[in-house]
């Protein structure tokens, strides 16, 4: 999947939320292409550096 197509599905930053978490829910952090996706995803749907890592600790409580 290209992020900046997924990315494009967000019409405000709530859905940009939401989107991020979904893909985060299915994503393997600790593969290195699957980082590097959730890395880009969040840069196209402008999410800022605190707010990924609050999405993250939602998800894997770290």
């Amino acid at each position: 999947m290209d992020p900046s197509e997924i990315a494009r599905f967000a019409q405000n930053p709530a859905q940009a939320s939401e989107l991020y978490l979904a893909s985060l829910l299915i994503a393997d952090e600790q593969n290195f292409m699957e980082k590097a996706y959730l890395n880009e995803l969040a840069k196209q749907l402008g999410l800022d550096d605190q707010l990924v890592a609050q999405l993250n600790l939602q998800v894997t409580g770290q």
